[in-house]
C-alpha cells in the first residue's frame, strides 16, 4: 500500500492544483521472477476543491487501474509495457480514458534509472500520443 498526499503549491485559478489538500492510495502488487516481473495497481484520490466552480464540473472521487510488466533484456536495460484505465475527470464525461505505454528502462547504477517510454491513447478520452522521460533514483 502506497498513500499519497496532494499540497497545493499555487494558485488553482492558474491551473496550478485543486487549491486544497487532496489525499490517495495505491494498491500495488509485484510478482518478480528470473525474466522480469508483473505488476497490478489499484488507486483512489479524492481532489478536494476550494473553487466552488471546479467541484461542480470535476470528479471529486478518481480511480485507477493498471497492470505492467517488465522484461530483462540485460543485465541493466529492461523493456516495459502498462495498459490502465482512469475515471474521467469532468463530470459531464462518460468515457474514461485508457493509454497503453511502452518503453525502455536503463539501470545506469543500483539507486539510478534512466527511462524512454510513449503513452498511446487507446479512445477519445485519452490524449492520443505523449513521449515519456524520467529518472528514479533510490536512497
Amino acid at each position: 500500500m502506497k498513500p499519497g498526499i496532494s499540497i497545493p503549491s499555487r494558485d488553482e485559478k492558474q491551473g496550478f492544483g485543486s487549491g486544497a489538500i487532496s489525499p490517495g492510495v495505491m494498491l500495488i502488487a509485484t510478482k518478480e521472477g528470473d525474466f522480469g516481473a508483473l505488476h497490478c495497481n489499484v488507486g483512489y484520490t479524492r481532489y478536494n476543491y476550494s473553487d466552488d466552480d471546479a467541484d461542480t464540473v470535476t470528479r471529486d472521487d478518481i480511480w485507477h487501474a493498471s497492470a505492467a510488466t517488465e522484461i530483462n533484456m540485460s543485465d541493466n536495460i529492461r523493456a516495459v509495457a502498462n495498459i490502465g484505465i482512469e475515471t474521467n475527470e469532468e463530470h459531464s464525461e462518460d468515457t474514461h480514458p485508457v493509454f497503453l505505454i511502452g518503453g525502455m528502462i536503463r539501470g545506469v547504477s543500483d539507486n539510478l534509472d534512466l527511462d524512454l517510454g510513449l503513452k498511446c491513447g487507446l479512445n477519445d478520452a485519452e490524449t492520443d500520443t505523449a513521449l515519456l522521460a524520467g529518472v528514479s533514483a533510490r536512497f
